[in-house]
Parts: C-alpha cells; structure tokens; sequence
C-alpha cells in the first residue's frame, strides 16, 4: 500500500508530459481566456493588448498596434471614421463625446482616452480637442484655449505651453466646454493658433517659436489641415480671404475666394498631387 501514492505521482506526471507534447504539436488546445481587447476597433487581442485582426472597415497597423482606417471607405481625407461597422458613419467633424484620432483616422471615445499625467512642474487642465504623434516616444495634445501639452509614451508631460492666453477665450470662443470654431491646429510636429488676430506656430521639437503674425487683421478660424503637404486653412468670415499657413516652408500666402461661409472642405489625392474642394454654404 505504501507505494500507491508515489504510483499516483508517477501516473499523473506522465499524464502532464503527453499533454505537453499534444499542446506543442498543437494536437490539443490551450484553455481559452477572455481578453478584451482596449485597442480601438480591434476584434482579436491576446492578454498583453497586441491586435491580431481589425474590425470591418479598418486595417491593422502592426507596427504601431493599432487599427487604422481602409482606404476609400471615407470619400475624402478630412473625413473621420465613427463606429467600425456602418461604412454611412464618415464624417467631417467627430461627437462631442469622441475625440478624432488624427493618425488613424477615426473617432474614438473620450471616456477611452488615456489619462494625462500631470507632473510637479506642469498641469493639464483643459478639455482635449486632439492628439497627435509626433515621434516614436513623444505625443502633442492641444485642448481649448489653445493649450498644448508635449508628453511622453507613458502620458506624462513634458511641456505645455498655452500660445494665445487670452482671459476672454473661454466666454468668446466656447460654448458649454466645446470650442465652436477651432482656432488651434497641430501640423507634423508644429502647433499653431489663430486666436486674437494673431497666428503662432511652435516647433515641439525644439519649443521655440517657428513663426508669429502678431495682427492679421481680422479673426481666422482653422479650415482644415493638410497632413500630407504640411498645409493649414484658415479662413474668416469678414475677409472674403482663405489664409494658407506652410509649415514646411514657413510661410503665409492669401488667396481670394468669392464667398465668406465654407460648408465644406475637401481634400483628394492622386498620385502626382493633392486637390481642394470648397463648398460654399
């Protein structure tokens, strides 16, 4: 009888060895666990959050562990993509509850968004209207009243500056937290704002000031924004003038339109060149 307990052992180590190899020779399934996966628009993840396929509508990104969206499922590139299963859901501008994630192209929910840590030298405080990546460790958000913070993989901030600190800002130019019409952009690793008749670009790369027009005349409001070509529009409603701030080049050109209110604007590429469509309202 003394040897019935080290029989048991013996057996069930052999039992765990066969099973082992199974599972190697993938003749017998691991147990399933349940992951739910937090990148946005991904249908398969495993425990550590890495994506393996992508809902309908959007392409994964592998590189950057994110799901990204299709070509030609939005008509145009200043289009957004809300939601992962109705292609009807492009948009210009994204929810009140979403935030437009610029380098995927879609909208995504602001209750999602990654908390910003805030450090002993700086605090974020303002709503985020955008974020971007501006290099492989470092992200660019900018919030209402033109506040931008620079900060790192890990959400914690490196820099903010507020480029326009005007005490009117909030009474002029929000409405119940939301900003009615932009007046801050981000370009590559630029950003810019227009408020107060005056435009001025940082390099958040650098942290100096890239480029200032300290009286423009009149207010002007962000349009759209090229990425590709680096191209901000801005327009005003009393000039009868669409502004064309070049980031690359660093530079403000001025091209007269025949009507004040833009409905709205699109941007087609081709293989040689970039097209703009303006609608007038």
């Amino acid at each position: 009888m003394k040897y019935i307990p080290w029989l048991l052992n013996l057996a069930y180590n052999a039992l765990m060895n066969v099973r082992r190899a199974l599972i190697q020779n993938h003749l017998l399934a691991q147990p399933v666990k349940c992951v739910k996966c937090q990148v946005f628009g991904c249908v398969k993840c495993d425990e550590s959050q890495k994506c393996y396929e992508c809902d309908q509508n959007l392409k994964l990104d592998q590189a950057n562990n994110q799901c990204m969206i299709m070509d030609n499922v939005c008509s145009y590139l200043n289009n957004f993509y809300q939601g992962a299963t109705n292609i009807q859901n492009c948009q210009k501008d994204c929810s009140p509850t979403f935030y437009q994630n610029m380098e995927t192209q879609t909208c995504e929910e602001t209750v999602n968004c990654t908390q910003i840590q805030e450090s002993k030298r700086f605090s974020f405080d303002e709503r985020v209207i955008e974020f971007q990546k501006i290099n492989q460790n470092q992200y660019l958000v900018v919030g209402n009243g033109c506040t931008f913070a620079l900060v790192d993989q890990n959400w914690d901030i490196i820099n903010v500056q507020v480029l326009q600190n005007l005490e009117y800002y909030n009474f002029y130019y929000t409405s119940n937290g939301q900003e009615t019409d932009r007046r801050s952009f981000i370009v590559g690793y630029y950003g810019g704002c227009s408020a107060g008749t005056v435009l001025k670009v940082v390099n958040f790369k650098t942290l100096e000031v890239e480029f200032e027009i300290n009286n423009t005349n009149y207010e002007y409001t962000v349009q759209h924004v090229d990425q590709i070509n680096q191209i901000v529009f801005l327009v005003s409603l009393y000039s009868g003038n669409i502004m064309l701030y070049d980031a690359i080049n660093k530079n403000m050109n001025q091209q007269k339109i025949e009507f004040l209110k833009i409905l709205f604007f699109y941007q087609i590429e081709n293989q040689t060149s970039s097209i703009y469509l303006m609608q007038q309202h």
